[in-house]
């Protein structure tokens, strides 16, 4: 990972992916939003930031299984609420399986 970020390859497959969801029907909310050039260049920061440290991205044993997973169950402990939305990643770890969710911006979804 780290090689990735110092190479200068990190925008470049940052800018692969950016134009692959672009392409998508539905295109994820933040690619929408008109600040987003400048939001762009904070999170290649954050990224480059976060895989200066490989154990600090992906601990130990784990193992990327999906990524941008769509998910949706009933919670009965909320009165049987259908909670449903996006994980940014899912990893499995020594046989569990982690959700990951970023926060990265400071404004609540529409």
């Amino acid at each position: 990972m780290r090689a990735l970020a110092a190479g200068g390859l990190l925008e470049e497959a940052f800018s692969r992916v950016e134009e692959e969801w672009k392409g998508r029907p539905n295109p994820p909310f933040f690619l929408r939003r008109p600040d987003w050039p400048h939001r762009r260049r904070r999170v290649l920061r954050l990224l480059a930031r976060a895989f200066e440290d490989d154990e600090q991205f992906l601990k130990g044993d784990a193992e990327i299984v999906a990524v941008e997973e769509a998910f949706a169950r009933a919670a009965p402990e909320l009165g049987g609420l259908e909670v449903r939305g996006t994980i940014d990643r899912l990893e499995r770890r020594s046989g569990s399986h982690f959700y990951l969710d970023y926060k990265l911006g400071s404004t609540f979804p529409e």
